[in-house]
């Protein structure tokens, strides 16, 4: 495939499309240790990297970054084998862009936009594909998607995931309103209590502390899970009893990785009326037989009841009082969820 090269600088780094520039052994380095090209051989990367429209991304004279466009410069245009080398993350905001991607073909013009921020592994580089200043449009997708490639792979998307918290003190009745809500706007739900549960069930019980081992490792599983659904750019749900600190910075972080929107559903009700329902689902046989709730007295509960409050993230509320659970109008909470997902 040969094409016009043409190559753009800025802060120190440069992005150019001359194939001869491209060291193979990085690329080949890095792809054959990636989740999606694991093994792959380097002669197959010679040949892709002939058939492809090729960005290298360097700092100075060394390759530190990649990119591959697969494209018949008409219809149709794939963005894969993006990525940008560890120790190039991290290093504080960068920029490179060309606006509306004016020195490239129409059929591969590209707005690049290098954005990092320290701690964050995975929001390393985000190309969007533009072509006349909007995004370019597959043919077999509906409208108004564009192609978004980060350093964990491409997806096609609208918009950014949003993540949809439910939270709140124990007995809130969390999970049964998340239950529901996640049915009317279909989206996966992850709740911690499901998890620990089938941990309980797999690794077996023996006093208080180890469920105190078994929930933290819950709570890490849960964050292990929601990060892999926004790295693939899905909208979720996520319940469970969380705690403003330090679960407020968790999410914090989800956002600086991933771009995320979030909404936070706050399910709440008076200490006391809690507790009585907290104490009646521990001894009703209704609660999985390895949770330790039985053992937990008011002040215990009020301690857990204090740590609850509404996450610190800058997002959206929705405040739900459930002294009368039945009277909790779901739908409204669905009306007012959809625009945001």
């Amino acid at each position: 495939m040969e094409y016009e090269i043409t190559e753009v600088s800025n802060d120190g780094y440069t992005i150019s499309t001359d194939r001869s520039r491209l060291n193979l052994d990085v690329v080949h380095g890095y792809l054959s240790r990636s989740y999606w090209a694991a093994g792959i051989p380097k002669d197959l990367i010679r040949r892709a990297v002939s058939n492809s429209y090729c960005f290298g991304l360097y700092r100075g004279s060394e390759q530190i970054g990649f990119a591959r466009i697969i494209t018949g410069f008409a219809r149709h245009r794939m963005l894969c084998d993006v990525f940008v080398l560890k120790p190039h993350r991290g290093k504080g905001p960068g920029h490179l862009a060309r606006p509306n991607g004016r020195r490239f073909p129409p059929a591969v013009r590209v707005e690049v936009h290098l954005a990092w921020h320290e701690g964050c592994p995975r929001s390393l580089c985000a190309v969007r594909l533009r072509s006349l200043g909007r995004p370019f449009r597959n043919d077999a997708l509906p409208p108004r998607h564009e192609v978004v490639a980060s350093g964990h792979g491409f997806r096609m998307s609208e918009r950014r995931p949003t993540l949809v918290i439910i939270t709140g003190p124990p007995g809130a009745g969390k999970t049964t309103l998340a239950r529901n809500l996640a049915r009317q706007v279909s989206v996966p739900l992850i709740v911690k209590d499901d998890i620990k549960e089938a941990l309980f069930d797999t690794l077996g019980w023996s006093d208080r502390a180890w469920s105190r081992k078994v929930g933290a490792a819950s709570f890490e599983i849960l964050w292990r899970l929601v990060d892999d659904h926004l790295a693939l750019g899905i909208s979720l749900m996520v319940e469970t009893a969380f705690h403003q600190v330090p679960d407020s910075g968790r999410v914090e972080s989800l956002v600086d990785r991933h771009g995320n929107s979030c909404v936070q559903v706050y399910v709440a009700a008076p200490p006391n009326i809690l507790y009585e329902r907290f104490r009646h689902r521990a001894t009703s046989g209704d609660r999985h037989e390895r949770h330790v709730d039985h053992l937990a007295d008011y002040s215990t509960f009020q301690e857990l009841y204090d740590r609850c409050s509404p996450l610190r993230i800058g997002a959206p509320l929705i405040e739900v009082d459930t002294i009368e659970f039945a009277n909790v109008d779901t739908q409204a909470i669905t009306d007012r969820l959809r625009p945001l997902l």
